[in-house]
């Protein structure tokens, strides 16, 4: 099964978006015989000054100030970290992929780049290593965002044609935030399509409350009473959709049911 549009991609700039980042994955060194002193400070300097572009979603504007801190010290993880970051959201994967694996190398224990790398994976459709990576990230119990792996997993379980797997990873990301609404949305669209219509329209009409107005929801709301064949239910629902002026692929299923349902009434 085919990602959906509905579905998109959580990428979050956690709380370690901070500007100063070095104990701990990497930081000064003693000098070794005739080894180079590396201007630490510039290095940090560079880094943060990166960080700024990033926290502004500035990325290629970030990427010489963070390529400039890695080249200074090469062996921070965090410099790496968001060198990787910097480069995914820049679409160049590969170069992402590289520098978030170093990061790991680096420090094996660090969850982020485990799940940027998860997201590499699942954009470029290497859905079985997202999925160990995700589970890496659903270990540490300190991840202040397992909602949003739980998702994730969901949408790689979905893309592998595992519907069951897909489902409880989405009924997890609400066990954990009951306001997860894009979580209620998968899953919503899945029982619809397995013709369970009930439970369908429940977690569509959830998901309503996080997509108010949302031509996409509303269809799929409308859709599932009129197979429930709750054409009053249906008709006000694809008669939101109609005034919203959708794109043709979802106008033209509206106006057929639309019709049905006025002819039932006649």
């Amino acid at each position: 099964m085919q990602l959906r549009n509905g579905f998109r991609i959580w990428i979050t700039l956690l709380a370690s978006l901070m500007l100063v980042a070095t104990v701990g994955c990497g930081g000064p060194k003693k000098k070794l015989n005739n080894e180079p002193i590396l201007d630490y400070k510039e290095a940090l300097n560079q880094h943060n000054m990166g960080k700024n572009y990033l926290t502004e979603m500035k990325y290629q504007e970030a990427l010489p100030y963070l390529k400039r801190a890695v080249e200074l010290e090469p062996e921070n993880c965090y410099y790496n970290h968001w060198l990787g970051f910097a480069y995914m959201n820049m679409g160049d994967m590969n170069n992402a992929e590289k520098h978030l694996l170093k990061a790991i190398q680096i420090n094996p224990e660090h969850t982020d780049s485990y799940n940027n790398l998860a997201t590499i994976y699942i954009e470029t459709g290497r859905y079985k290593e997202a999925v160990e990576n995700l589970k890496k990230v659903l270990a540490d119990t300190a991840f202040n965002a397992p909602e949003l792996a739980y998702y994730n997993l969901g949408l790689c379980y979905l893309a592998m044609g595992k519907q069951e797997l897909a489902i409880a990873a989405f009924e997890q990301a609400i066990v954990i935030n009951k306001e997860f609404y894009r979580a209620h949305l998968a899953i919503g669209k899945m029982l619809l399509e397995d013709e369970q219509y009930e439970k369908a329209i429940r977690h569509l009409q959830t998901a309503e409350k996080g997509y108010p107005n949302d031509v996409e929801v509303l269809y799929e709301i409308g859709k599932a009473f009129f197979k429930a064949k709750n054409f009053r239910e249906a008709q006000r629902y694809l008669s939101q959709v109609s005034i919203l002026f959708p794109d043709p692929e979802i106008d033209r299923p509206t106006q057929m049911m639309l019709e049905i349902i006025g002819k039932s009434y006649q």
